[in-house]
């Protein structure tokens, strides 16, 4: 399903299969190269600045591309310093790949057997041809939908227990659970259900008032078959994963030590009632603890505790610590302080990871680790995740000395260039389905500001309603070095940051300019920042085009001209199976500074 603005949300379970040759390498990077289909998920999954349109697709391909060359060269140089050896990157790239591991023994044990039977698709589709009209009586009550049964078989009127007689509910193919659809499509006008508990807990009879034509137009009739397919391949899907789910859990019992559980429900419960009352989060909103949080939560149990083993498998029992890492991972909300619902839903998230752990080593055991796509899919994130952690290392490039500053000060004596300021407003969040929520709200031309009013977890803007107020493209760099390129109304994002995913709109810039010199302690401050980030940037470029003249990097044109895209940007989710969720391809903010001084660093060599 995609949804049109300026970013677009997919959400999906399975990663894409294209028809083009997606072996194809578009560059070669050293060593190490990217293919087409790595090109296309992540250009077409990957927020981009600018009206997007067919006519400048080449130029914007050729733009990204030396983005992603960019992310391999100092993921390349970050594995030369054994970056990739650092804690963060094993915890990180762990829990990935064991998320990859469960979603391939989800494919083998669940998707590949789910094939749809001729007999259910024809079902399906009859079905779909036909609507019901259905009233319901229901009570929560077991004991009394069951004398009420009894009472429509003894005579009792069926009208005589509606309150609104006039209420009629529509019933289609795929609205319902199967095995109550399957009971309303038996009945004749008239006929009744016997009692039906629903997941809630609540127990229904439903009557059948009247069965009415519901035949697609002929130029629909693709389209809702289509439908009706995938209807039924969920289903077939569902009673392959039940069914393995039963066969696989059956008898087994594993517990997690209790006085550590009870420990981290009282911390988190601290930290969130906290949370609610600082934020003034309102009631039935979701209050989330982000990776800030369980790191906080962690820094309070110590090292020794962290070791201590928390699920109790008889061999290799799963140390706290690593259950505290996949559960910031994995995230977490509650829309009450209540300490009994939220103990109730921690014990819960318990319960899933053991469950996940023992697919975890089902699929090690297998040796799933080993597949073709697993490891491509971990490549991938762990090139990004590296060249993430390389390009911090350029901070320490980026200090200037106050003699440097004065310096700078005095060589402009004459005039100070003020660099393009820009004001945004934006939403922080740590959140997969917030940033779904803010993509929707704006695409249904929600205000950015109430968005950002109500979701932003930035908290000097917060009571700004997500406003920045001026600032030069300097500061706050990707968002400053992005929000210089995009026009007023322009929004862009998702982009991530070390403190979440940012999704920001340009709402007014003003120029560059010159004006005369100020007094040095006036504008020291302001000089400094823009000295920092102009080193800082010159610093990423010039090693940029060092390592690619290094390693060596070439792009095919005529491959990169082959590739099919589309111009709508998309931001995809991507559910794992046996659950979880993660960004579906990584996002490498823009970065194409290099290519030009690269390009002429070539033409230079003898």
């Amino acid at each position: 399903m995609k949804k049109y603005f300026l970013v677009s949300v997919l959400l999906f379970v399975n990663p894409f299969y294209f028809a083009q040759d997606n072996e194809k390498e578009v560059a070669k990077i050293g060593s190490t190269s990217i293919n087409s289909q790595e090109f296309i998920e992540r250009f077409e999954m990957t927020p981009r600045l600018g009206p997007q349109s067919e006519n400048n697709l080449e130029f914007e391909k050729k733009d990204f591309l030396y983005t992603l060359i960019a992310e391999k060269l100092w993921a390349k140089k970050a594995k030369e310093m054994k970056l990739d050896t650092l804690e963060i990157i094993k915890t990180t790239t762990g829990i990935l790949e064991r998320m990859y591991v469960r979603d391939a023994l989800y494919k083998i044990e669940v998707l590949n057997k789910a094939t749809i039977p001729d007999q259910e698709l024809i079902k399906g589709i009859f079905r779909n041809q036909v609507m019901l009209k259905v009233n319901f009586a229901w009570s929560k009550d077991k004991k009394y939908i069951n004398d009420l049964y009894n009472a429509l078989n003894d005579g009792l009127s069926f009208d005589s227990l509606l309150t609104d007689k006039d209420s009629v509910m529509d019933v289609t193919f795929g609205q319902m659970q199967e095995p109550v659809e399957d009971s309303l499509y038996k009945l004749l006008p008239g006929k009744y259900t016997a009692p039906i508990q629903a997941p809630t807990g609540d127990w229904f009879i439903f009557r059948v008032n009247s069965r009415e034509k519901n035949i697609p137009k002929e130029e629909d009739l693709e389209k809702t078959n289509s439908n009706v397919k995938k209807i039924v391949k969920e289903r077939i899907i569902d009673k392959f994963y039940r069914d393995f789910y039963v066969k696989f859990f059956g008898g087994i019992k594993i517990n997690a030590k209790g006085y550590l559980f009870w420990s981290f429900a009282d911390k988190a419960i601290k930290v969130i009632v906290e949370k609610k009352q600082k934020e003034k989060i309102a009631d039935n909103e979701k209050i989330y603890l982000n990776d800030y949080d369980i790191a906080k939560i962690k820094h309070e149990f110590g090292s020794d505790t962290l070791k201590q083993p928390f699920i109790a498998f008889e061999k290799d029992p799963v140390p706290f610590g690593q259950f505290l890492d996949e559960f910031a991972f994995e995230g977490f909300f509650t829309t009450t302080t209540d300490s009994n619902k939220i103990k109730a839903k921690l014990y819960s998230r318990v319960k899933n990871f053991i469950e996940h752990e023992l697919l975890t080593r089902e699929g090690y055991k297998r040796g799933l680790q080993n597949l073709p796509e697993v490891k491509t899919e971990l490549k991938m994130w762990s090139d990004y995740y590296l060249s993430q952690i390389f390009r911090t290392r350029f901070l320490d490039s980026a200090k200037v000395t106050d003699n440097e500053v004065y310096n700078y000060y005095k060589s402009k004596n004459k005039e100070i260039l003020i660099p393009k300021q820009v004001n945004i407003i934006e939403v922080l969040t740590d959140s997969l389905e917030v940033i779904e929520k803010v993509l929707d709200g704006l695409k249904n031309g929600q205000d950015m500001r109430e968005l950002a009013k109500k979701y932003t977890q930035r908290k000097w803007t917060k009571d700004k309603d997500g406003e920045f107020g001026f600032f030069p493209v300097t500061m706050y760099g990707d968002i400053g070095r992005i929000s210089s390129s995009m026009e007023i109304g322009e929004v862009y994002g998702p982009l991530k940051l070390p403190e979440g995913y940012s999704i920001f709109k340009l709402i007014d810039k003003k120029d560059a300019s010159k004006e005369e010199p100020k007094p040095f302690e006036d504008i020291k401050d302001d000089v400094k920042k823009n000295l920092m980030a102009s080193k800082l940037q010159n610093s990423i470029v010039n090693y940029t085009v060092k390592l690619a003249n290094e390693y060596g990097v070439s792009v095919d044109e005529t491959v990169l001209k082959q590739i099919k895209v589309t111009y709508i940007v998309m931001f995809a989710y991507r559910y794992m199976g046996f659950g979880g969720r993660i960004v579906a391809v990584p996002m490498s903010p823009p970065f194409n500074d290099w290519v030009n001084q690269w390009l002429k660093s070539k033409k230079d060599l003898p």
